[in-house]
């Protein structure tokens, strides 16, 4: 398979399909919560009824949205949420959806918990705003009180008047005028005015607001550092092992001065301690441990989480000095169209190209393309050696996701990669001098190829409780010579992890179990010698998190 014209390909199939996203507006509402459950249920909810991207903070209850105007609106998503047991902006929750919430997630409804219960007399009139501004009282306009599912209309005078629980919404509607919704929050007396649409200016209100690009949970027992694309855009990274220079908690080093390979320390013990998953799948390991961190372009990247220390053992045991798991971009929330270009001064060019499309309400699919070139022999400090290899790599990535509202969850992922790169002294000819002492060269041929697989069920009934299934099979080769010594690996990889994750009496404790499976096959030549080995590991895990009012208490066997 040749990837270098593959990556071509694509990049004008891309390049005719592309078409300009229209429509997409952002909103910012205050929806009550508690907790990272609570965060779960609400920007799942968001996101299941067709928003395109979602964010809630428990510290100000503000939930980010962006969504396609012409798909859904601020309302609906608001209402599914409400259904979902969380009071917010746009709708209230009804009492049963509230009361199937957990204990850990039950927020406050009322800012005077005395008062909750209570009934509160709501008096108000509707008027009419003429085209010159008269004011009109409006007779028999509805008034629909939805949680209570009770309907109203204003008598001859406009006036109407209600009991009902605080906060309420109403619904206010009269023939010849678009019906709006109103949170009304005190008995204070209500003056509710109908203007006409030649008087009214102000079309939409969009309020956003930032997240941090990197921060610590507080709600996490695991030192775990989590980096947002803010973060990652303020290094010039070309790959994942320059996306740290930025960040403190990772120290970045070389670990080979020829070839210009990188290393990450934690904790000050160097990479080969650190566990490097891809979205809890541990594809960066064995042979491709040593290149690996340069096989991920940075604008593929989503996020880091970066955890040091001992790591949780869901996802493997490997973890001693930490734990660093890269996400990368959703088919469901990528750009539509993103192109990148990059080249300087040493004689390194690259490309970059993401694009992601939503099929139906279920299915969507994406593409991350990457391609890199550099042929120039720099020798800034005259040691006769480059100071950066030369060579190329075509990186691809496809992907496809299913979400739906019953609590199904699948992700599929291919990757191809071809990496090749030459380095040594300046007057090495890779065409003439390989076997001879001529000059000392080194020259690296490496592919990959990958599947990934993840089944995921939530139960819609009891959102904490869920189960999932990590499918993945790895094949990389490596064909390299080191001056006059020869070098032939490869490495065959099957993984699978099932994991169960409920709760203990309430979301305050929780687990995790499952089994998990890997097997490692191992195949080097180096010169005349043969070095064979297969390794097998089967295994059982249980993660249990006990959480007390005054301290966290982490087991995990």
């Amino acid at each position: 398979m040749n990837v270098k014209y593959l990556f071509f390909a694509l990049m004008l199939i891309i390049s005719d399909a592309a078409i300009a996203q229209k429509h997409t507006i952002s909103e910012t509402f205050k929806v009550r919560g508690v907790c990272d459950m609570c965060k779960e249920r609400i920007e799942t909810t968001a996101l299941d009824h067709k928003a395109k991207t979602a964010v809630w903070e428990a510290g100000t209850q503000l939930l980010t949205i962006s969504f396609d105007s012409t798909k859904t609106s601020a309302a609906q998503i608001g209402k599914a949420i409400a259904n979902a047991g969380h009071d917010n902006e746009k709708a209230k929750s009804a009492d049963d959806s509230y009361k199937k919430l957990p204990d850990c997630c039950r927020y406050s409804r009322s800012d005077n918990e005395a008062d909750a219960h209570a009934l509160h007399g709501i008096t108000g009139v509707v008027l009419e705003e003429s085209i010159k501004g008269k004011l009109t009282p409006l007779s028999n306009a509805t008034i629909n009180n939805i949680h209570a599912d009770e309907q109203f209309t204003t008598d001859s005078s406009g006036v109407f008047h209600f009991e009902t629980k605080l906060p309420a919404q109403i619904v206010v509607s009269y023939v010849g005028f678009k019906s709006d919704t109103i949170t009304v929050n005190s008995s204070e007396m209500l003056s509710i005015t109908l203007k006409n649409s030649v008087n009214s200016d102000l079309t939409e209100v969009i309020v956003t607001s930032r997240t941090p690009s990197s921060y610590v949970s507080t709600l996490s027992v695991l030192n775990k550092l989590n980096l947002g694309v803010g973060e990652l855009t303020k290094a010039a990274c070309c790959n994942l092992s320059e996306s740290f220079e930025t960040s403190p908690s990772v120290d970045v080093s070389y670990s080979d001065a020829v070839t210009g390979v990188k290393q990450i320390q934690l904790l000050g013990l160097s990479g080969n301690y650190t566990q490097l998953l891809t979205e809890n799948t541990p594809e960066i390991k064995g042979f491709a441990s040593h290149y690996g961190m340069t096989y991920v372009p940075g604008p593929w990247l989503e996020g880091i989480q970066l955890t040091k220390g001992v790591g949780s053992v869901v996802n493997g045991y490997e973890s001693i000095a930490g734990q660093i798991n890269i996400e990368e971009k959703k088919p469901d929330n990528s750009e539509k169209l993103f192109v990148n270009t990059y080249a300087n001064t040493m004689g390194r060019l690259e490309a970059n190209i993401n694009t992601a499309h939503k099929l139906n309400d279920k299915w969507s699919v994406g593409l991350l393309a990457h391609g890199n070139y550099s042929d120039r022999k720099v020798d800034d400090n005259n040691d006769g050696f480059k100071d950066l290899p030369t060579g190329s790599q075509w990186n691809i990535i496809n992907r496809w996701k299913y979400v739906d509202n019953n609590g199904w969850i699948i992700q599929l992922a291919l990757k191809a990669m071809q990496d090749k790169r030459y380095a040594g002294q300046t007057n090495f000819d890779r065409f003439k001098d390989i076997g001879t002492t001529n000059a000392y060269g080194v020259g690296i041929d490496a592919e990959q190829y990958s599947f990934t697989s993840k089944i995921g069920y939530i139960f819609p009934q009891h959102k904490y409780k869920s189960i999932g299934l990590i499918l993945s099979a790895n094949r990389y080769t490596n064909n390299a010579y080191y001056g006059l010594s020869n070098y032939v690996g490869k490495q065959s990889t099957v993984y699978g992890n099932l994991i169960y994750q409920s709760i203990i009496g309430n979301t305050n404790h929780k687990f995790k179990t499952g089994l998990s499976f890997s097997n490692e096959n191992y195949n080097e030549n180096f010169n005349t010698l043969i070095f064979k080995r297969n390794e097998i590991v089967p295994g059982a895990f249980l993660n249990i998190l006990m959480t007390y009012p005054i301290s966290l208490q982490h087991w995990q066997v």
